[in-house]
């Protein structure tokens, strides 16, 4: 768990099956799911243009919606209304630590959405591999663990 905007957060590592398809079709609807790196281009400048295209369209707000849930609520009661009250909220924040540990949080689930292969990649809804969403959310709760033991 993790503190944003005076609230407790923690991150769905393990969503039901609505949960995943909801977010396999946020990250097509955000026009990342298909992204193509060139070979020997540099991931770092890759990831930041990414990131900014993410932000410019708001797409960031309802990918978070769908990773981040109050720490008061189970994971199993996320629904996509839940999604749409955590997008409003994230949206409104002003502090500017609240603003960069969102930042960092979008950049932690880009990098994972690519390292589970949930972007370029991830063809398959059915697998016996975790769930690419599942993967990209552990990898974004044991950075902010280690970011908030800092």
């Amino acid at each position: 768990m993790f503190e944003l905007g005076g609230r407790k957060w923690q991150i769905i590592t393990n969503g039901s099956l609505q949960h995943d398809y909801w977010m396999v079709e946020q990250v097509r609807d955000a026009g990342i799911k298909d992204v193509e790196i060139p070979a020997g281009a540099d991931l770092d400048q890759a990831l930041n243009a990414l990131i900014a295209r993410v932000m410019a369209k708001g797409a960031f707000l309802t990918l978070l919606g769908g990773l981040l849930i109050p720490a008061e609520i189970p994971v199993t009661d996320w629904t996509p209304d839940v999604a749409a009250e955590v997008s409003a909220f994230i949206g409104k924040l002003v502090a500017e630590e609240d603003k960069v540990r969102v930042r960092a949080l979008v950049a932690q689930m880009l990098a994972g959405f690519f390292r589970s292969g949930l972007v370029s990649g991830w063809t398959s809804p059915i697998s016996s591999a975790p769930s690419p969403v599942a993967h990209a959310a552990a990898e974004i709760g044991a950075k902010t663990a280690q970011h908030s033991a800092e």
